[in-house]
């Protein structure tokens, strides 16, 4: 068994440094998520904002079309009248 334990010892070894790497690689990887994550959710509120600035212009646009379509309807039946 100790001959067995020796004989794997070299393995074990490698096993250990290769998951302490691994696990370095975790944390590093880790870190640079959580950047992206805070990074996405500033790019999304920015949007977020920016949608509300276009939907307030949409709304104001289509309430200023349903005001001058009734007047360009008139004008355009005007002509046709000539």
């Amino acid at each position: 068994m100790r001959f067995e334990l020796t004989k794997l010892k070299p393995q074990l070894e490698a096993s250990a440094t290769e998951t302490a790497e691994t696990l370095r690689q975790i944390e590093t990887e880790d870190t640079s998520i959580k950047r992206a994550t805070v990074l996405v959710k500033r790019d999304e509120n920015i949007a977020n904002a920016q949608a509300k600035i276009a939907k307030q212009l949409k709304t104001e646009c289509e309430a200023d079309l349903a005001e001058a379509l009734p007047a360009l309807d008139e004008a355009i039946g005007f002509f046709r009248c000539l």
